[in-house]
């Protein structure tokens, strides 16, 4: 891919401009470099972003945890947990029980922040307290610019029960014929569900994620996520989480003593 095409001019402001061709870059290169996609146009617009889709220009890092070692009992892991993560001033978007869908990991943490610097606190003061002496990193990446897109639900709630994340290596290089941007109609958002796609900092590595309010829906709209990802000829593998609160999280887990 041509990284200079992949970032064209923000400031080109046209209805033709927005088109995929017109700004040197397919469908599939711009799910894949973080690029807000809906229907067959790119959205550049603050208009679009309220209702269709948003490029977020801040960071956002997934952090997948498996336990190690029973709790300690007696301290309190979750309050010690969430005063640390505010201290460092993100923004906690959940947490996720992958335990019985996931067989390698337990669980999942979803952090904003428009500083990279303070998601970096945030990994250190996560992994350094009581739940870091119990709980090891099985994978931890930080996405910068990486799009959302609603539901299609007009009211629907930000923040849903379930969630699919996946993480894919680098793509192959595909011959034109074989671009998404032939195929427009697999980017039509999911009724139901929300979808966030990135490229993690620091690797070539693809982040998927499906937020809805089933594990069957998420299912669906990660296997359509999955679709999109064929055409590039890859699959994501992916796994499933229920949002849980913390400390009822941590209170069904193995404790010492």
């Amino acid at each position: 891919m041509n990284v200079d095409r992949a970032y064209p001019d923000e400031q080109l402001g046209s209805e033709g401009a927005r088109r995929p061709e017109a700004r040197g870059w397919s469908l599939g290169e711009a799910v894949m470099m973080g690029r807000p996609v809906v229907g067959e146009y790119p959205v550049t617009g603050p208009e679009e972003r309220k209702d269709r889709g948003t490029y977020l220009s801040e960071y956002t890092m997934f952090t997948v945890l498996r336990t190690e070692m029973a709790f300690l009992a007696g301290i309190d892991v979750a309050d010690e947990t969430a005063r640390a993560l505010e201290s460092t001033g993100v923004e906690v978007r959940g947490y996720f029980d992958l335990g019985g869908f996931n067989g390698d990991a337990d669980l999942l943490v979803w952090l904003h922040s428009a500083e990279p610097g303070r998601l970096q606190l945030a990994y250190h003061a996560l992994l350094g307290g009581s739940l870091g002496i119990s709980m090891r990193p099985v994978s931890s990446v930080v996405v910068f610019g990486g799009r959302e897109t609603g539901s299609g639900e007009p009211g629907a709630p930000t923040n849903k029960g379930w969630v699919a994340y996946g993480e894919q290596g680098p793509l192959p290089i595909k011959k034109p014929t074989d671009r998404v941007a032939d195929n427009p109609g697999l980017m039509v958002p999911m009724r139901g569900a929300s979808c966030f796609a990135g490229q993690a900092m620091g690797t070539q590595c693809a982040v998927l994620l499906a937020e809805a309010d089933s594990p069957e829906a998420v299912s669906a709209a990660m296997g359509w996520l999955n679709q999109l990802m064929l055409l590039l000829g890859v699959a994501v593998d992916y796994r499933i989480g229920r949002r849980v609160d913390l400390a009822s999280w941590v209170a069904r887990q193995p404790q010492t003593g």
